[in-house]
């Protein structure tokens, strides 16, 4: 158990966690709902909630059947993050806005490919020439998806004339 006290584990800095229960110790302790408005939210009593943050209760655990009703009110993360990482995965926020969402899935996308490519070819830690000619494709093709992102935010840009200060004048 990392978890060695308040000290080990504060807001404001990354938690040393090893296991489910310090991610989840993390989460709640942390994260701006205290576990009472969590039960209210979630439908889980706070005492089981308590037993699942508390990492000296090598016993309790959170079952797959509480996950789905957690994880959207769990603000920190530290559980997703811990099931990343057992995963080999990555995640990250994604704006949920309705302009651009496309574009940024694509790029997204783009973006995977290549690390994706990158990892197939490094599992041997060298590269042959057709490997790496694929990575170099795959690389190409993430940073046109990316400047293509860049440029559709370009044609939003507005310019605001010092005169028309006012909020609203554009």
């Amino acid at each position: 158990m990392s978890i060695l006290g308040d000290r080990d584990c504060r807001p404001g800095h990354r938690c040393p966690i090893a296991t489910q229960k310090e991610a989840f110790h993390c989460d709640v302790h942390h994260g701006p709902r205290p576990i009472p408005d969590l039960a209210a939210l979630t439908g889980i009593s706070p005492k089981t909630l308590y037993k699942f943050a508390n990492p000296f209760e090598e016993h309790e655990h959170i079952s797959t059947r509480h996950l789905p009703v957690l994880l959207p009110h769990l603000t920190h993360h530290r559980l997703l993050d811990f099931y990343e990482r057992l995963a080999g995965r990555l995640a990250f926020v994604v704006p949920t806005r309705d302009a651009g969402d496309a574009e940024i899935a694509r790029t997204v996308r783009e973006f995977a490919e290549f690390l994706t490519a990158d990892t197939e070819a490094a599992a041997d830690h060298c590269y042959t020439p057709e490997e790496f000619a694929h990575l170099e494709r795959e690389a190409d093709e993430a940073l046109a998806q990316i400047k293509a992102l860049v440029e559709s935010r370009r044609r939003r840009v507005v310019v605001v004339h010092p005169h028309d200060h006012r909020e609203g004048r554009r």
